[in-house]
């Protein structure tokens, strides 16, 4: 990565896991990301994901925006969300923030890692 990559997307990786209050594993949670307030929305999209069997999960953040700025290091702090779906959010949302770093598509992101817990 060099300066010739400013215009060209980049992303990063969260990764986890979703437990109950009792460590067990929560299949089906559905986890996002909130960006901060200060950025652009509309040059980064986040996709939501569902936890698997294992309660574990994976979002991508990527950076389609290629007038932003690109700070070194590039990095983002932002807040992973899970929650249940179908259920009040009061008690059943967990939250927590998590410093994602950005690198070019062309590379592999070394995941954030987090761990949320919810419960029923």
């Amino acid at each position: 990565g060099g300066i010739g990559d400013a215009g060209a997307p980049r992303y990063a990786v969260v990764a986890g896991q979703v437990n109950d209050t009792g460590g067990q594993p929560i299949l089906g949670a559905l986890v996002g990301v909130r960006l901060p307030a200060n950025r652009t929305p509309a040059g980064y999209v986040a996709p939501t994901a569902n936890t698997t069997d294992q309660g574990s999960f994976q979002v991508g953040v990527y950076r389609v925006d290629s007038t932003v700025t690109i700070a070194t290091p590039d990095t983002m702090t932002v807040w992973v969300i899970a929650t249940l779906p179908g259920l009040p959010a009061q008690g059943h949302t967990d939250s927590v923030q998590t410093l994602l770093q950005f690198v070019p598509v062309a590379e592999s992101a070394q995941p954030s890692n987090v761990t949320l817990t919810l419960s029923f």
